[in-house]
């Protein structure tokens, strides 16, 4: 092939891709997105009952890759709840898988959410929002469909300042979570799994990182590590199944420089009042060990524990089905029994004398004044 051969097929080529370029960057000026927002709010009020407004345009882009971007977007709640709409986001971007697309087929490649607000409610009669009320022809059963040739697999999925607010009016339980930034990805609906990022929950700095594998022999490996209050916990095992009945087989880990701390953010990060604890829980903490947790067990096995300056080792098996029982055997090497029995001599815990405390400075000025 001569150089001027050469020279005339790299132009031709050149031509050719510039010419593609700009088409995919011209497309979307010819493609009226917008025209959909009224079937999308249809079919959304078809399967839930609820209506579904796009306040903001919708977006198509396809290059540097395809691209499908929505703002102003509220899906509303039920009548009578405390926020009028179940879900806002400023703005959703969702792009495709390219070599998915190229082979005929669609995954989603990622998701932005960014600025969104959840509010799941649970009212006084026990029913929840989630609860949807389809239209009376998408509520009739229809024929089965043939199960789709891949599974569901969304390459991830961004969590920008996203809110999450959830109440129990029944049980008195509420949680709001702030400020979340989290990076999540799910491969398929059998896994494997992964989250990672953090929010302030009732108030409570959370950080929380879980990756769980696909489903093996044994079950999902999974390793999970929380963050919150000064105190940390970890676990590395399998998960026998994704559900009620799952069984935890691993090793955990625990540490707090403040054991009292920890457990009241805990109990906060689950949305109860933060509990009256014993000053005998007050001080340094640490726990690792093998653990077995089932619905019908829990084990832990060769563990070791430190509360302050004492410290012990042993494991510990507590059966409860079909009847409570429970074995185990601890090592304490030495035990300061004078500290302990001061500890126990004290009033209850610190949180209980720390709630008048807040009155007090009123009443030692006014005495002042009386001389």
């Amino acid at each position: 092939m001569t150089p001027s051969t050469r020279k005339k097929i790299l132009i031709g080529g050149g031509g050719i891709i510039g010419l593609l370029i700009v088409a995919l960057l011209a497309a979307p000026l010819f493609i009226d997105v917008n025209s959909y927002k009224p079937t999308i709010a249809a079919e959304v009020k078809k399967a839930t009952g609820r209506d579904l407004v796009l306040d903001g345009p919708i977006k198509l882009s396809l290059l540097p890759v395809p691209s499908v971007s929505i703002s102003g977007v509220k899906f509303f709640n039920v009548p009578g709840s405390k926020n009028p709409n179940m879900v806002e986001v400023k703005s959703v971007t969702v792009k495709p898988s390219l070599l998915a697309l190229l082979a005929g087929g669609f995954e989603v490649s990622e998701v932005t959410l960014v600025d969104p607000k959840i509010v799941l409610e649970i009212n006084a009669d026990g029913k929840p929002n989630w609860e949807f009320a389809p239209s009376v022809a998408e509520a009739k059963p229809a024929a089965a469909k043939p199960a789709p040739s891949r599974p569901l697999s969304l390459g991830r999925l961004t969590i920008d300042n996203g809110t999450l607010i959830f109440s129990d009016s029944k049980a008195g339980l509420s949680v709001v979570a702030e400020k979340a930034n989290f990076s999540a990805s799910v491969g398929s609906l059998d896994g494997p799994y992964s989250l990672a990022g953090g929010a302030d929950v009732n108030g409570a700095p959370l950080r929380l990182d879980l990756a769980v594998s696909a489903k093996g022999t044994a079950g999902h490996n999974a390793e999970m590590s929380l963050q919150a209050g000064g105190g940390k916990l970890a676990f590395k095992g399998t998960i026998s199944e994704l559900g009620p009945n799952a069984r935890l087989a691993g090793t955990a880990s625990a540490s707090a420089e403040q054991l009292t701390t920890f457990i009241g953010a805990l109990v906060r990060l689950a949305g109860q009042p933060e509990p009256a604890l014993p000053p005998l829980l007050a001080g340094k903490f640490s726990f690792d060990g093998g653990i077995d947790v089932s619905q019908t067990a829990i084990a832990a096995k060769d563990f070791k524990m430190a509360l302050g300056q004492d410290s012990g080792s042993g494991s510990l098996a507590v059966t409860l089905k079909p009847a409570l029982a429970v074995d185990g055997k601890l090592v304490v090497p030495k035990l300061d029994l004078d500290r302990w029995m001061a500890t126990l001599a004290r009033p209850a815990a610190p949180q209980a004398a720390a709630a008048p405390a807040a009155t007090p400075p009123v009443a030692p000025r006014r005495g002042r004044r009386r001389r």
